[in-house]
């Protein structure tokens, strides 16, 4: 059964590319080594992403799948979503577009029945850098 902190958020600003990749990837396993089982990034900031990039998030995907957790994509912008379809990579990573229905996805599969985040209480957004990466706690105990 999940528990609640056993999700993360981590979100990624600028660009994701074959420099920024290691940050992003290194951000990841301190997030997993922390005890995240499932992790949500939101990409609603990225303005670009190389293959580079999608091979560090899909690294990452396949290494929680076989811990047993699992990765969702939120709020990619269109021109990145539009490739993880091209890609097909769509067909097996989960892309949704708020973080309130990663969270209900999460909450499904562990059949915990919490309150969810309202739009108001998601993780402040860092200042524009490329690439910023944050984690964040899934819900605040406030």
């Amino acid at each position: 059964m999940t528990k609640k902190g056993d999700t993360k958020v981590i979100r990624i600003e600028g660009h994701l590319d074959e420099k920024t990749q290691e940050d992003v990837s290194f951000a990841i396993v301190q997030t997993r080594k922390k005890g995240a089982k499932n992790i949500i990034v939101d990409l609603s900031k990225v303005k670009y992403i190389t293959s580079s990039g999608f091979s560090a998030i899909i690294k990452q995907w396949n290494e929680l799948k076989e811990e047993g957790g699992d990765l969702i994509i939120v709020k990619p912008p269109k021109n990145i979503k539009m490739i993880f379809k091209v890609l097909k990579l769509d067909d097996d990573l989960l892309l949704l577009k708020t973080l309130q229905a990663a969270y209900e996805y999460f909450d499904k599969l562990a059949n915990i029945p919490d309150a969810l985040p309202t739009e108001g209480s998601e993780p402040e957004i860092l200042p524009a850098s490329a690439p910023s990466i944050e984690e964040q706690d899934t819900i605040n105990d406030t």
